[in-house]
């Protein structure tokens, strides 16, 4: 299988407003393969786990957002593209 017949995560910035602070965090955007559909953000995020916060940093997954979406939960990215 050759895998460069396959699209490439395109690259993205997104902006994410979390307890006050703006992060601007360069993210991908997946046309293909398992996280089709969705973005990804670099690790960035002190995830919390049963066992306290985590360590290090974590990456958030992003999808389109529906009617239901709170609108808080919302982000844009460079191109405009709306996620949630």
């Amino acid at each position: 299988m050759n895998l460069y017949l396959f699209p490439r995560p395109r690259h993205r910035t997104v902006t994410i407003e979390l307890g006050g602070l703006r992060h601007q965090l360069p993210a991908e955007c997946h046309p293909t393969g398992p996280l089709v559909g969705r973005m990804v953000t670099a690790p960035a995020f002190h995830a919390q786990s049963l066992f306290g916060e985590c360590l290090v940093p974590v990456a958030m997954p992003l999808h389109r957002p529906t009617a239901r979406t709170d609108p808080r939960l919302i982000v844009v990215d460079d191109l405009s593209e709306e996620w949630a």
